[in-house]
């Protein structure tokens, strides 16, 4: 029995040993499985690779020791990553002790103080309450301004104390931190240095081997922080090497958040694990997945951005009405390796002047945005940047091209004109249209003439077709969009164009002696049958010769004495007066022997041959420049033969041809210089004509510059029937001398000189007036464009809902085309004349400041712009509360003079509608208080009881928020009550019942007895 009870015992032992046993290794196994894995910082200083510091716990949340490389996994961005190494460090779990020692000097003032009382905010806000700081401070002194304490937020508010000023005393500095540290109540201790210079004034008594000698025999690790690049960095790192410590250099204060958020990670991990992950360095943000046994940990990270910087400015925010320039740019800190433009719209997309900048890492470009060339719409831009190493970025912009209306002029024809000519030929002359030229239709008096649809646009006027008389001349142009531009002017021909001339003898026999008025040029011509043109100086401020008759002879036996030069019949050509490269009329010159238009003579100075033009008219490419001499636009010409030139400008790119083409047939092709040809008149023939001269390059661009002209038919009949004879070549003529009495010309001696062949007698028209030559009107000096803008002035503060802005001109200004009204940039209105004026709706335009630009173009093409500077006044958008209506309240239940019968009346006061909240309601009885409230509806009980009876008076006062008082009285009297009335009747008949019973009583007494 005994046996079996100490086997039973035995066994029950040996249950409980084993049961124990199998706890104890379960124990083990758990402690040493890793149950969590905590990634408290990711540190990117040593980018490519990454330290992660991460605290590894089992499931009774105890760390776990003797983790190598092998036992730990890593994902970045989702693929393996190589684990370079892990480094354990010492239990996390115990506490530890911070010394931070910080340059206070006066180089930390500002911006590097302020950041490093934010980046010390940072470890302050990672310590535990078992952890520890103490603050030191220096500059010429060394400072201890917050001894070792658990307290943070005093030591937060020390640091915070801190400012900067005075020199560096360094090594006392970091001495004081380690005697400091040794003062600490933890076993983990730890020196934190930031500094941003060296050992300055030689004001330490310390060397600068004390601090590390003393840290690394107690074994107090330094984190040394060298900011800028006036540190003793040697010495920081050779502190934080010998001390097991870790230096970080930085040029600013920029990085120190990430430099003490490592410091924080580091004090509280146990394992420093280095990985190699392969990210992009754009920027982005990447999950680092770190593992170890079947606990996982993912935090993030953002690499660094390497990729280059791509900026587009100057893309307007409205639209693009004329040409803008946008600039791109790129900053690639590893080498720029291209910047492109593109455009999915159509949008213009070349980069004009690039320039790259000489280390390479930054370029900028132009794209050059001309609404002329691209319809109104919506357009992008986009700039794409590539770095030497592939990093791709782009950014894209949308802009809006707007509607720019065309503008042109009227070349060869002005408003008011009187022709003289049989003919003339006009041209329009497109400064601007938007996507080109669709057709130009000229109009005469409402009818349409003509309508073309290529350059140049030359229509020419018939004095016959068209009739005397004033006309308007109207050119309609439409461009591509299909918008049209017109535009109108008045002219008229000559009249005597049509009165039919008279014989006139123009052969004189004997030559007149005219007396020519001061100042006078004598010139005498000779009969020179074939002229030869030579090139002159251009004359200056020469008026042509007004209402000059034909060059006619009269018969007259003796020469008579003229007083006045003007409008002799013996005057000689005009044009021959005026251009000596035209040969006279060698009849006329001949028995004249002075040139008698005297305004002619008077005003020229120097004779000139040609004019000369600058071709600008059309041109395809890029525009070339050239002059052409020899013949102008608008000319009438009496030569049989006209040499044309042209002169190619400088720097101008080597030219494939000069092509001639004379009413739309090519005449010449010149492909070397020099570009001379000759155009015969006689072949031309009479009447008006357009000469077209092409220049093209060997690039392939062409320039188109077109002459109309008019050729006198009867003059070049008449050289061309003349026989040519050799001549000198004419002289410049002298300055005309003022003569103050008429001299008298000698007889010519007569030459001996062959009739002219084949010519013709002179025949002479009965001519009632001289008939006028061409003249052109003297130009005046152009007046400067002005405009004036009434009902705004600069910086007007306008408080009003509208505002009308009138827009006039002064008299003798070119009158205005086309006026255009922006505000803040954006066009809102426009018109084609002024005066003008145009409503601004305030309202719409919203409070504050903005601009007025009036933009008026005249039709000399003269460009003004003025603005005005305006603000609207933030009161037009502030709606005014309305006025709160005035207290009033009704007393209910109770009317004036009443007499309450009832013993109490219940009266109520009540507010009238939309008033404010009542603060105080006082209720009197005959001016003694009764009750109060503050609360609407407000009822009260009238009692007879406590009023009495007879007349009183009921006083209600209210009172609102606004402090308003309100006082109603209402008299009412409360009435005797029945019962009282009656009271004497009860009485009475109480009486008669009392006697009555008496007498029943006594009479029963009686009968009893």
């Amino acid at each position: 029995m005994r046996s079996l009870k100490q086997s039973k015992f035995i066994w029950l032992l040996t249950s409980v040993l084993l049961f124990g046993l199998v706890a104890i290794v379960t124990a083990q196994d758990t402690t040493q499985s890793a149950s969590t894995i905590t990634i408290n910082t990711i540190d990117g200083t040593n980018d490519p690779e990454l330290r992660l510091l991460v605290t590894v716990e089992n499931a009774l949340q105890q760390p776990i020791n003797g983790l190598t490389a092998e036992d730990f996994s890593a994902l970045a961005d989702g693929r393996n990553t190589e684990i370079v190494s892990v480094e354990e460090l010492v239990n996390n779990d115990l506490a530890v002790s911070v010394v931070m020692v910080l340059d206070s000097s006066q180089s930390m003032f500002e911006t590097p103080m302020i950041d490093t009382k934010a980046a010390a905010g940072i470890l302050l806000d990672n310590l535990r309450t078992q952890d520890e700081v103490a603050v030191i401070d220096f500059d010429n002194g060394v400072r201890v301004v917050q001894p070792f304490t658990s307290d943070i937020e005093s030591a937060r508010s020390a640091i915070d104390g801190l400012f900067a000023g005075g020199q560096t005393r360094l090594y006392d500095a970091a001495n004081a931190g380690v005697e400091t540290a040794l003062t600490a109540n933890n076993p983990r201790r730890f020196v934190i240095l930031l500094t941003d210079g060296n050992e300055y004034g030689e004001l330490s008594t310390n060397p600068a081997e004390a601090a590390q000698l003393l840290a690394m025999e107690n074994g107090i690790p330094f984190f040394v922080i060298g900011l800028g690049f006036d540190v003793n960095a040697p010495y920081l790192e050779t502190l934080a090497a010998n001390s097991n410590g870790e230096a970080f250099i930085t040029p600013d204060s920029e990085n120190l958040d990430s430099i003490f958020s490592f410091i924080s990670g580091y004090l509280r991990s146990q394992y420093i694990v280095t990985i190699a992950p392969d990210l992009e360095p754009d920027g982005s943000t990447y999950d680092i997945t770190l593992s170890v046994d079947d606990a996982s940990a993912t935090g993030q990270y953002t690499s660094q951005d390497l990729y280059p910087v791509v900026t587009l400015d100057g893309v307007p925010d409205g639209p693009i009405t004329e040409t803008t320039t946008i600039s791109a740019a790129i900053d690639a800190v590893r080498g720029v390796g291209d910047l492109v433009a593109s455009s999915s719209a159509g949008g213009p997309a070349e980069l004009s002047n690039y320039t790259m900048a000489d280390d390479g890492n930054s370029a900028t470009g132009d794209i050059v945005i001309d609404p002329l060339t691209l319809a109104p719409g919506t357009y992008d831009i986009t700039i794409e940047g590539t770095d030497q190493q592939g990093g791709v970025r782009a950014v894209s912009r949308e802009y809006q091209v707007g509607s720019v209306p065309t503008t042109f002029t009227f070349d060869n024809l002005a408003s008011g004109d009187v022709i003289s000519d049989a003919a003339i030929a006009v041209a329009v002359n497109v400064n601007q249209a938007q996507v080109g030229i669709e057709s130009v239709t000229y109009l005469i008096d409402g009818d349409e003439q003509a309508t073309l649809t290529e350059a140049p646009y030359s229509f020419v006027i018939d004095n016959v077709d068209v009739g005397a008389g004033t006309h308007t001349l109207e050119a309609v142009v439409i461009n591509a969009q299909g918008e049209a531009a017109s535009q109108s002017l008045d002219f008229s021909f000559n009249p005597q164009l049509y009165v039919t001339p008279t014989d006139t003898p123009t052969n004189t026999p004997t030559p007149t002696n005219t007396a020519t008025p001061s100042p006078t040029a004598t010139a005498t011509a000779t009969s020179t049958p074939s002229p030869t043109a030579t090139d002159t100086p251009e004359p200056t401020d020469t008026p042509e010769p007004t209402d000059t008759p034909e060059p006619t002879a009269t018969d007259t036996e003796e020469p008579t004495d003229t007083e006045t030069a003007t409008d002799t019949e013996t005057a000689t050509n005009t044009e021959t007066a005026t251009n000596t490269e035209t040969a006279t009329n060698t009849e006329t010159a001949t028995n004249t022997e002075t040139a008698t238009n005297t305004e002619t003579a008077t005003d020229t100075e120097e004779p000139t041959a040609t004019d000369t033009e600058t071709a600008t008219s059309t041109s395809t490419g890029t525009p070339l420049t050239f002059d052409i001499t020899g013949i102008s636009s608008g000319e009438t010409i009496t030569d049989g033969t006209r040499t044309i030139e042209v002169t190619i400008g400088a720097d101008q790119p080597d030219i494939e041809s000069v092509e001639f083409v004379l009413d739309g047939e090519t005449v010449a092709t010149l492909t070397e210089p020099p570009y001379t040809f000759d155009l015969d008149m006689a072949e031309a023939g009479g009447g008006a004509h357009i000469l077209d001269i092409v220049v093209t390059s060997v690039d392939g661009d062409e320039t188109t510059t077109t002459n109309a002209f008019i050729v006198d038919e009867a003059a070049v009949s008449a050289q061309v029937a003349q026989a040519a004879t050799d001549t000198e070549e004419p002289t410049d003529t002298e300055e005309p001398t003022d003569t103050e009495e008429p001299t008298d010309t000698e007889e010519p001696t007569a030459t001996d000189t062959d009739e002219p062949t084949d010519t013709a007698e002179p025949t002479a028209t009965d001519t009632s007036e001289p008939t006028a030559t061409p003249t052109e009107e003297p130009s005046e000096t152009p007046v400067p464009l002005s405009f004036n803008i009434t009902g705004l002035a600069a910086d007007d503060m306008i408080s009003d809902g509208t505002l009308t802005v009138d827009i006039d001109q002064p008299e003798g200004q070119s009158p205005a085309t086309s006026v255009s009204i922006a505000l803040d940039g954006e066009e809102v209105d426009s018109s084609d004349s002024l005066p003008y004026s145009y409503e601004l709706d305030l309202i719409g335009l919203g409070a504050g400041a903005h601009t007025l630009d009036v933009t008026v173009v005249n039709e000399a093409e003269e460009s003004l712009t003025e603005s005005i500077p305006f603000t609207v006044d933030e009161a037009l958008f502030i709606t005014p509360e309305p006025p709160a209506p005035q207290l009033a309240f009704s007393i209910e239940s109770l009317n004036l003079d009443e007499a309450i019968e009832d013993d109490t009346r219940e009266v109520t006061i009540t507010l009238a509608e939309d008033q404010l909240p009542v603060t105080s309601i006082e209720i009197a009885v005959d001016d003694e208080p009764y009750t109060n409230g503050n609360i609407v509806p407000f009822s009260f009980t009238l009692s007879r009881d406590e009023i009495g009876i007879g007349e009183h008076q009921l006083d209600v006062t209210v009172e609102n928020e606004a402090g308003e008082t309100l006082t109603q009285s209402v008299p009412f009297s409360f009435a005797q009550s029945t019962f009282v009335e009656l009271l004497p009747w009860a009485a009475g008949l109480l009486l008669i019942l009392l006697l009555i019973g008496v007498w029943v009583a006594g009479r029963r007494r009686q009968s009893q007895s």
